[in-house]
């Protein structure tokens, strides 16, 4: 009589160099609220937090705190940054809650939480124009 809706499959974008960063908040002082309003309203992204100053024996600490908070892969780039990434979409606030967050990972590790970008395919239905990382250093 009643049929459920098949859900749709949850997004899950790999970091494979082929997405476009679209936004991005590095300093605190711009807030998160206008790196979000550059995304597409409810739309999933990947979102890559972003650390430094990661040892190489905090890199399992850090894994792990962020596991706890829902989030998937950390891997060290060869710049020295250790980014966690995780497939979500983006509103203000939970932009700032994963921010308080990171910050608190961070703290408790001594390491520096530097900020969080997002990124999707290019083209259509994702982006071609790579809006750009709001920062302020």
């Amino acid at each position: 009589m009643f049929r459920r809706r098949k859900r749709a499959e949850p997004v899950a974008y790999d970091d494979d160099g082929s997405l476009v960063t679209v936004a991005g908040a590095f300093d605190v002082t711009t807030g998160d609220a206008a790196a979000v309003a550059l995304l597409p309203e409810g739309r999933p992204v990947l979102v890559r937090q972003v650390f430094t100053g990661v040892g190489a024996g905090d890199v399992d600490g850090l894994a792990g705190m962020a596991a706890e908070e829902g989030w998937g892969a950390v891997t060290r780039a060869a710049d020295g940054r250790v980014v966690v990434r995780s497939t979500r979409a983006l509103t203000p606030l939970a932009a700032a809650q994963q921010r308080a967050r990171m910050t608190g990972i961070a703290h408790r590790l001594a390491v520096v939480y530097e900020g969080w970008e997002a990124a999707l395919p290019p083209g259509p239905g994702g982006t071609s124009d790579g809006a750009g990382t709001l920062e302020g250093s």
